[in-house]
């Protein structure tokens, strides 16, 4: 539900309506980003040219554009923990400037709560709904570890209660495994935000864990045994094996298309190349990974982990599978098929797309509200990760910040991702889906709506 905020502050409806009430309360870490989204509503005489957020009369300022939709990525630094501030949301327009949000607003460091531990191994295992007969078989797989110096947190999304007796049950049998569940259902990418702010920050590994998901017995050891060799790696990412729910075997590998990646900071950024069941990093890495960016459209939580393990330190992959990722309907992810495109290729799809709009004039108007699509989902939803590691990792690489320059979201860096970032791409071979391209086009749009 939408909440109109303006009619009380300045005697009259401003036709404003955030998305969600802004908290009273906000955890930052060691900086975050402050995500205030709403809209105005048609029928409202307010038309800002510009935003502006005050947070004690330090502003920050945004673009009007021509959209009636608010989107203010408001960036708060780690010196504000343990502050409170007077918050302040202004619309600037012809006849001046008009305050539409006026509230405090107190800054913690962390709202986390970490579980007693005493194994150097922490095992973050999300469930929702599970299927009991596919829980029991991860379950046993990871008892099975050779590793056994461990305790898994199994934190539950609010299944159903017969579900949740399920986990219940299946826990039971071992003291390493301990059950959280959360009151109401907030998604994949909060239940396993919330798994990891269980974790102890000196709890030294960590891995990541699906409800259906079968391990091998050597997949703890493997990865630790090679975060151990590189210091510097933040975390390791193996490959997989792709199963049906019966256990047979639909590809001895998950990379069969697509190419990996794990030494490119753009390609990482346009798409994630690291499952989270696949990973285990260091458990210091939850200072920079808690916690999570805001969500916006479809977010994930292994994508952000892997951005935040390369800027951090970097990524490691061990090439062979060690786990069976399973493969059916009620899967929240799968595998994903995505090919490089060659020169030839993307040249060739771009021709397609021109003749397509000249042939069918409706597809022009289809392919720029797609275009717009990318650039308020996929491109803001990459601004949002950039903006969090680059307050939260102030001693950037050349290379990370001029990564992170590309989703400061002005004109011209619409024609650096369309040009020169894509056929980067394209040069060395990884598989996008040309969606550096889609972001740029949606960049530009954005500017011309």
């Amino acid at each position: 539900m939408g909440r109109d905020v303006a009619g009380a502050l300045n005697g009259e409806g401003s036709g404003l309506v955030l998305d969600a009430p802004i908290p009273s309360t906000f955890e930052i870490g060691r900086g975050a980003v402050l995500l205030i989204r709403g809209s105005i509503a048609s029928s409202s005489a307010l038309r800002p040219r510009r935003w502006v957020v005050e947070l004690d009369g330090e502003r920050q300022s945004f673009d009007g554009g021509t959209s009636r939709a608010l989107f203010l990525p408001v960036r708060v630094d780690r010196a504000r923990a343990g502050t409170r501030a007077r918050l302040r949301v202004i619309a600037q327009h012809r006849g001046g400037e008009t305050v539409v949000v006026d509230q405090p607003i107190a800054f913690i460091e962390h709202a986390r709560r970490p579980e007693r531990i005493d194994t150097p191994i922490a095992i973050c295992l999300a469930t929702y709904n599970p299927d009991p007969t596919l829980l029991a078989r991860q379950l046993e797989s990871i008892r099975a570890q050779t590793r056994r110096d461990f305790t898994c947190l199994i934190h539950d999304d609010g299944s159903r209660l017969e579900r949740w007796a399920a986990i219940e049950e299946l826990a039971r049998a071992d003291e390493r495994f301990r059950v959280f569940r959360a009151e109401h259902n907030r998604g994949f990418y909060r239940n396993f935000e919330a798994a990891l702010a269980l974790v102890p920050p000196s709890t030294p590994y960590v891995a990541l864990a699906d409800q259906d998901d079968v391990w091998y017995p050597d997949k703890l050891a493997a990865c630790i045994e090679r975060l151990d060799a590189s210091p510097g790696t933040q975390l390791v990412y193996s490959d997989m094996r792709l199963v049906r729910g019966d256990g047979s075997v639909l590809a001895p590998s998950y990379w069969t298309a697509r190419r990996n990646n794990f030494t490119n900071l753009d390609t990482l950024l346009f798409v994630n190349t690291v499952t989270g069941a696949a990973s285990v990093f260091r458990g210091s890495l939850l200072d920079v990974a808690l916690p999570f960016p805001p969500e916006q459209g479809r977010t994930f939580h292994d994508h952000w982990l892997a951005c935040a393990a390369f800027v951090a330190g970097g990524l490691a992959y061990l090439d062979r599978p060690l786990y069976d990722y399973t493969q059916h309907e009620s899967n929240v992810i799968g595998a994903s098929e995505l090919r490089p495109f060659t020169l030839a290729g993307a040249l060739g799809r771009h021709a397609v797309n021109v003749v397509e709009m000249f042939v069918k004039p409706p597809q022009i108007f289809r392919n720029a509200r797609a275009m717009l699509e990318f650039y308020e989902l996929s491109y803001r939803r990459t601004a949002l990760i950039a903006a969090t590691l680059a307050l939260r990792c102030p001693t950037l690489s050349a290379e990370a910040r001029r990564s992170f320059a590309l989703f400061d979201d002005r004109l011209r860096r619409a024609f650096d991702l369309m040009l020169r970032r894509h056929l980067g791409v394209i040069r060395r071979g990884d598989s996008t889906a040309m969606i550096e391209f889609k972001m740029g086009m949606g960049l530009l749009l954005a500017h011309l709506r």
